[in-house]
């Protein structure tokens, strides 16, 4: 193998030159040299030929040669993944070249070109049967009507033998035109072909598109930037009836053209929807088992993991796929968006897609909070979303309003709004229906549909039913007789229940069986209603009734045929017929379709609870609802769960459902609490606190002032939190729950190390451990050690935080919990990181992040990152530390935390200062700095502030770099509390009151840091450690170096411009001189002062300053003297 691979390298040298090199472990081509690659060349042809720019005469030519570039496969005859993944793409842009190709030269009416781009299109793609009706098309252009029927033949050939079915109704159509204008072909046989059973309704269900040129090109465009890698998400909307859903079809047939995989879902008005139910249905008969190995190769395990619990089909296909690693619900909600944003993305990867939701305005919030997160990654992506809904009801509904105005800022979000028909609309379609121009047709038909096409179809519909349209049987319509010169009328929406007022009783009973299951009918469940009461129906019994009447549907066109049954023609039909019922007709259909559905499909709870409920049954709706919220809990949807949570606290109102509704209240509170919403929580707390007093059930009361303590302390309130949390211990101690009277505890420590309470949050926290350790609680014991770890590191003791920290650590790895060990490794990191040891820190926090990696914690990772950032940059590594805190804010902004977002801008705006670029460094802590202002983290705040000062003072800006150093030394001394490192403040005001020339200031500002550094150093009492703590910091090592430069007490060293710089401008550091001052004699000044008084004190040392100054060559200013 070794002999052979060295022949393959020498003739690969002697064939490409210097363009391979090779070492002992890798072979390479060396991009460095020239070189013509014909991919890369189709490729940028592609891209510039998709360029809006580009007129159609350049784009022919850039096309043409693009599709000259393809000789074949890629790599033809390998079939590694690799491989397959880059031929299919390949092929699909040039199949995406010959179709764009085709297009533009029928536009320009060069049909001899667009007949050759045709042929080679079929050739490519044999089973195109759309590229077959282009050839058909085409021939007959050219007048070649034999060869046109010829090509049909060939097609319909293919068909039978490669996929044993027969052409489309629309070829077969195109046939029955052509060949009756077609002279026979010697050698094709005259095959006799029945005409196609097409139903009349089944063309005016598919009457040309009107009226809709603009909207429709435009959609396109954004189709084929798609299929670049220019992809987004789009809004189709409108009023109902307008013809979103028509043109939405017409886009996706033009994607399935363009060789883009295309799927459309629709949200349910009823509000059954599960859990991210309109994406998923979408993207569920996307992953089919190829999809899924080839998505397994191309995106993380963890991402499949997380996806899992909602898409069976993954573990079906990837059997081996391990479970997530639990996470606390609001991590594992962020993991699981980040999952399926992964597997959408995975999908452009591997080809060009085009999904329509319908109806956004009845889309479930998963959904909807989903598509503002999915918007910026889909801009470089091959996946296009058109969302359609209806422009009343998306500004109605607020989730769906405002899910709306955050994909409006999280990128570009085009919109489009349809109008209704024009007259000229209207007449075109005349036209097309009748194979003529009618003018009081039209005009009768403009006025009856009142421009809305759902009317204007469903008005043809009834004048067909009525007898008075009929079908030419060759794809036109006519009158019977003469044009009526006064039409029924029956204007809008009426127009729909005039026509249901013509069905007979039991299509009649089907069409309201069918309303009240919802806009797509499975066949089975409408057997299933449909039948007499008892059990389940025998289908042979059944069966004949049942498809008489939807026969009957089909044929008038208010059903329409799907795969697994029906779906109603519009919306609008289904809400018509629903209306129309009455209350009690509807719920016994309703309990009929619950029945049903508990037998065909028992895992369906939402459905299930919805239909209880609209039937008047209370107890299985509480049933079904509980459940649901359960399931949309075990998902992380949390909105999903709320939604189920409001409708079993609208049913439990009666006395007896008292403990019910306080268990409902309590699980909807923490829900409220996973998603921030305090004021809502607090009312449900409020509620089960009156509810528990009424029950007089102390265990329920206890635990309802621990919930309310909990939420107190969130919104930083700790006094009414520590009252809760006491009145509630007190509760515990008397019931003797040891475990409940520990987490209050520890509850009241943490509060105390929130509040800045060292001794008191130290005493709750050792409590709480010692009742944690005689429970055997691991994660108990964890969660105290963290608290005292903050508690005595606020305090100054990092040596008693890291003995706290180990044994956080030892803990932790016992529980063998992924989560809770990446957390120790984070803390002990943190630990390392604050005594000065930067390279163990580093070592636990790459731990930590790799375990946070495992989980899929995102949140967590980018924490992590922000301190490996911190770490670099105080080990100078500022290129490593840059990726760190580039990562970190990529990721906050994903998972949307702006507390630590400004953590991040002030750790970039620090390291811009490092690497000597003041302007990005003065811009970033100004962000940072407004930041921690709104959001009330003043602690943070007037750190930034300080190093804001040191960057406007490497601007020049001296006067804004003293008021805002004092400002924050201002705030510190005027103690506030759970500044993290203080001394990084007084180091700052020494470097800008020094270089402003405050020496007094200056010096004051260094002593101060230096005496923190002394004091909390001398907690340690490791040596060691105590040395890595005084070294380890690059500020600790630079105020141990600035006080060893600083002259005896009662001396000041200064730096003053030389005697021979001119006056009128400032110095440069060259022409400067350090000057030591003697400010204070000692006795002989106090002496001076005792025997003439203050102002000869003053004369006396301003001249002694002047001659020491002018000793050294130095010659000071009135604002040096004045510092």
């Amino acid at each position: 193998a070794r002999r052979r691979l060295s022949d393959t390298l020498w003739r690969l040298r002697r064939a490409l030159g210097d363009h391979v090199i090779a070492d002992e472990e890798h072979i390479w081509f060396n991009a460095h040299l020239p070189y013509w690659l014909d991919v890369e060349e189709f490729e940028s042809g592609m891209q510039e030929a998709g360029r809006e720019k580009q007129t159609d005469a350049s784009c022919i030519l850039l096309l043409a040669s693009c599709i000259q570039l393809y000789r074949g496969p890629f790599l033809d005859g390998l079939y590694y993944d690799w491989v397959l993944l880059e031929r299919e793409r390949l092929r699909g842009l040039y199949l995406e070249a010959l179709g764009r190709l085709l297009e533009l030269h029928k536009q320009a009416g060069d049909y001899e070109s667009a007949l050759v781009i045709a042929q080679r299109l079929v050739t490519a793609e044999p089973l195109h049967e759309a590229a077959y009706r282009e050839l058909m098309r085409l021939y007959h252009l050219l007048g070649r009507d034999a060869e046109a029927v010829a090509q049909y033949h060939r097609c319909r050939e293919i068909l039978q033998k490669e996929l044993d079915v027969a052409p489309a109704p629309e070829t077969e159509a195109l046939y029955q035109i052509l060949s009756r204008r077609a002279p026979s072909l010697p050698g094709v046989p005259a095959v006799h072909l029945p005409a196609p059973a097409r139903r009349p309704l089944l063309d005016l269900d598919e009457l040309p598109l009107v009226g809709r040129d603009d909207e429709r090109a435009a959609l396109l465009s954004h189709l084929e930037a798609a299929a670049l890698g220019r992809g987004g998400i789009v809004l189709l909307e409108g009023e109902a009836g307008i013809g979103k859903t028509r043109l939405a079809q017409e886009l996706i047939a033009g994607a399935r053209w363009r060789n883009v995989c295309a799927a459309m879902a629709c949200a349910e008005k009823t509000g059954t929807s599960s859990s991210y139910a309109l994406l998923l249905a979408a993207l569920t008969p996307t992953l089919t088992p190829l999809r899924i190995r080839q998505l397994a190769r191309l995106i993380e395990s963890l991402h499949l993991q997380a996806a899992a619990p909602l898409l069976p089909s993954l573990a079906q296909t990837l059997p081996d796929l391990p479970p997530p690693p639990d996470l606390p619900p609001p991590q594992a909600r962020e993991r699981l968006q980040q999952a399926l944003i992964a597997l959408i993305l995975g999908l452009a990867r591997i080809a060009p897609h085009l999904w329509v939701l319908e109806d956004l305005q009845w889309a479930d919030a998963e959904t909807l909070s989903l598509l503002p997160l999915l918007l910026p990654r889909l801009t470089e992506s091959r996946m296009l979303l058109l969302l359609t809904g209806r422009s009343a009801e998306l500004r109605a509904n607020l989730a769906v309003w405002n899910a709306l105005q955050a994909l409006d800022r999280a990128g570009p979000f085009p919109r489009y709004a349809l109008a209704r028909l024009d007259a000229d609309a209207v007449r075109s379609l005349v036209r097309d229906l009748l194979g003529k121009d009618d003018p009081a047709l039209t005009d009768h038909l403009a006025r009856e549909s009142e421009g809305v096409p759902l009317y204007l179809v469903e008005t043809l519909k009834a004048w067909r039913d009525e007898g008075r349209l009929l079908s030419t049987g060759r794809g036109t319509w006519r009158w019977r007789g003469d044009l009526p010169t006064a039409l029924p009328s029956h204007l809008g929406e009426a127009v729909i229940g005039h026509r249901l007022s013509r069905l007979s009783p039991v299509a009649g009973e089907v069409l309201a069986a069918a309303a009240v299951i919802g806009t797509e009918v499975d066949f089975d469940l409408l057997t299933c209603v449909c039948a007499p009461p008892g059990p389940l129906p025998d289908q042979a019994a059944s069966d004949p009734h049942l498809l008489a009447a939807t026969d009957e549907l089909l044929r008038l066109g208010l059903l329409v045929e799907t795969e697994d049954g029906y779906c109603f023609s519009h919306e609008q039909v289904r809400q018509t017929v629903y209306r129309r019922l009455p209350l009690s007709q509807r719920q016994h259909l309703h309990r009929r379709v619950a029945r049903a559905v508990e037998s065909l499909l028992p895992d369906q709870f939402e459905l299930l609870a919805h239909h209880f409920s609209a039937a008047g049954e209370r107890e299985p709706a509480i049933h079904y609802l509980t459940h649901a919220a359960e399931h949309a809990r075990g998902l992380f949807a949390h909105q999903t769960a709320l939604a189920c949570y409001d409708r079993l606290l609208e049913l439990l109102t009666r006395s007896e459902d008292r403990p019910a509704r306080y268990d409902v209240l309590c699980d909807r509170a923490e829900v409220l609490g996973w998603i921030g919403d305090r004021e809502a929580q607090g009312r449900d707390l409020e509620e089960m606190l009156r509810l528990a007093c009424v029950l007089s059930d102390d265990a329920r009361i206890a635990s309802t002032l621990q919930l309310r303590s909990e939420w107190h302390r969130l919104q930083g309130r700790y006094r009414p939190a520590d009252e809760d949390a006491l009145a509630a211990l007190e509760i515990y101690r008397r019931l003797g729950d040891d475990r409940a009277r520990a987490a209050l505890l520890s509850q009241l420590g943490w509060n105390a190390v929130y509040t800045i309470n060292y001794p008191r949050a130290t005493d709750y926290l050792q409590e709480a451990l010692s009742i944690y350790r005689a429970l055997g609680d691991l994660q108990g014991q964890i969660h105290c050690l963290i608290g005292l770890m903050s508690a005595v590191e606020l305090d100054g003791n990092c040596f008693l935080s890291f003995s706290y920290g180990q044994q956080c650590m030892a803990l932790a790895k016992a529980t063998g919990d992924p989560h809770c060990i990446g957390r120790a490794f984070f803390t002990v990191g943190l630990n390392y990181y604050d005594i000065g040891d930067m390279e163990a820190a580093e070592a636990h926090l790459r731990q930590a992040l790799h375990l946070d990696e495992t989980t899929g914690d995102r949140r967590r990772q980018a924490v992590t990152h922000f301190y490996l950032g911190e770490v670099a940059a105080e080990r100078g590594d500022l290129e490593i530390a840059q990726t760190h805190f580039d990562t970190a804010l990529e990721i906050l902004h994903e998972v949307h935390d702006l507390s630590w977002e400004g953590d991040g801008l002030a750790a970039l705006g620090r390291l811009a200062l490092l690497r000597g670029d003041p302007a990005t460094a003065a811009a970033r802590l100004r962000a940072a700095y407004q930041r921690r202002r709104e959001l009330d983290e003043p602690a943070y705040a007037v750190i930034d502030l300080s190093y804001l000062a040191l960057a406007e003072l490497a601007l020049g800006d001296e006067a804004s770099a003293w008021q805002h150093s004092r400002e924050a030394v201002a705030e510190l001394e005027a103690g506030l509390v759970g500044v993290e490192h203080p001394q990084r403040i007084y180091y700052n005001h020494f470097r800008v009151a020094g270089a402003s020339r405050h020496w007094a200031a200056a010096r004051v500002a260094l002593e101060k840091a230096a005496r923190i550094v002394a004091e909390r150093a001398e907690r340690i009492d490791d040596p060691a450690l105590k040395e890595t703590y005084l070294t380890g910091y690059r500020v600790h090592r630079a105020i141990a170096e600035a006080i060893a430069a600083q002259p005896p007490p009662g001396r000041l060293r200064v730096c003053l411009a030389r005697a021979d710089v001119p006056a009128h401008r400032r110095p440069t550091p060259e022409e400067t001189i350090v000057v030591t001052w003697t400010v204070d004699a000692g006795e002989e000044d106090a002496t001076l002062a005792e025997q003439e008084g203050k102002v000869a004190l003053r004369r006396q040392r301003l001249l002694r300053l002047l001659a020491e100054a002018e000793a050294v060559g130095a010659r000071p200013t009135v604002a040096d003297l004045a510092g």
